[in-house]
C-alpha cells in the first residue's frame, strides 16, 4: 500500500476575526491499482466578541472516492 497526503492550510487575519480552511488531498495505491482518492475542505471563522469570549463557526466538505 502507497499512500500520499498533501494538505494546505491558509489563514486570514482580520481586525476581531480570523478565517482558516484547511484543505487535504489524499491518494492511496494497493498493490499498483488505484484505491481511493479523497478531498478534504474543512473551513472554519473564529470571532472574538470581547477578549475572554469567542463564537467559532465551522463546517465539514468532504469528497472520497473509492476505486474497484
Amino acid at each position: 500500500m502507497v499512500s500520499h497526503t498533501l494538505g494546505l492550510t491558509p489563514v486570514y487575519n482580520f481586525r476581531s476575526s480570523r478565517l482558516w480552511i484547511p484543505f487535504t488531498f489524499n491518494y492511496t495505491d494497493v498493490e499498483a491499482d488505484k484505491y481511493y482518492t479523497a478531498y478534504d475542505l474543512n473551513p472554519t471563522w473564529l470571532y472574538l466578541v470581547n477578549p475572554k469570549v469567542g463564537l467559532e463557526v465551522g463546517c465539514h466538505l468532504a469528497r472520497k472516492y473509492y476505486w474497484f
